[in-house]
């Protein structure tokens, strides 16, 4: 299903295969953060659950989003530039 996309690669890899995926990611990684920072912050969960380190999975998510994002950007320049095959 991954590669049914309108980019002239219908059996094989393209660049903008890898930007789609890495998009993805970057995605999840973000919404993981959002989802730890919400449930940390309401109801009183993160005094329910003291074992859960709320602010260390938040620094998680932002670290891996940081080391994901060079790949991100490069996938991107070479999906998007003109010479992109």
């Amino acid at each position: 299903m991954g590669r049914l996309k309108l980019n002239g690669s219908l059996t094989g890899y393209s660049p903008l295969s890898r930007f789609v995926e890495l998009e993805a990611l970057v995605m999840g990684i973000e919404g993981k953060k959002v989802l730890w920072q919400t449930v940390g912050d309401i109801a009183g969960v993160r005094a329910r659950l003291p074992q859960l380190d709320f602010d260390e999975l938040i620094a998680r998510a932002d670290a891996q989003r940081r080391r994901l994002e060079p790949f991100r950007v490069e996938a991107g320049r070479r999906a998007f530039s003109p010479t992109s095959e």
